[in-house]
């Protein structure tokens, strides 16, 4: 085997790595940013809340999003976390704590990729049977204001590029759940 082989494909990678390395890093919205779902449970009942049912209704679907416990607000208050890819179609946000409550999300139009958005109160509140489905639909369904409301339940959102979302996942990995979330 000759060396002339060899060097000639050392250069064309050195070519090909300061040529990827000298690419300029673009920190504006890319197609592959997510929204990311930070969810505050607000009633004490709700403390011991391990898992979320969240589902992300599109005009086309609904789709299960695995909501995980990232720790608590310095108020000990949970705080879960989802994320959604293709924001733009999202109609609504839907939870539960119990499967008998329902708390209806707004999605956000102007999520940032730099803060979070501030604390918000759910849209609505249900007791009926698979919002999702209605909502999807667009099915008319009861929406309570009382009881265990809209308050209970506060949401905020916040664009994230996808390698950012993994890096994240990873950290959280190795770390203790954190408690230190602003309170909602």
């Amino acid at each position: 085997m000759t060396k002339t082989p060899l060097l000639s494909c050392a250069l064309l990678l050195t070519a090909l790595l300061s040529t990827a390395c000298s690419t300029p890093t673009r920190d504006g919205p890319v197609a592959t940013d997510q929204l990311v779902f930070q969810v505050c449970l607000r009633d004490p009942s709700m403390a011991n809340t391990k898992q979320l049912d969240f589902t992300i209704v599109r005009a086309d679907k609904r789709e299960i999003a695995p909501a995980m416990a990232v720790g608590t607000s310095v108020k000990k208050q949970p705080i879960f976390e989802a994320v959604a890819d293709n924001f733009s179609t999202i109609k609504m946000t839907v939870l539960s704590t119990d499967r008998l409550n329902w708390y209806g999300l707004t999605p956000p139009s102007d999520a940032s990729l730099t803060t979070w958005s501030d604390w918000q109160a759910a849209a609505f509140a249900s007791r009926s049977e698979d919002i999702a489905y209605k909502l999807q639909h667009d099915l008319n369904f009861d929406k309570e204001t009382a009881g265990n409301g809209p308050g209970a339940v506060k949401i905020r959102y916040r664009m994230m590029h996808y390698k950012d979302i993994l890096a994240a996942r990873a950290v959280r990995r190795i770390e203790l759940p954190h408690t230190d979330f602003a309170p909602c």
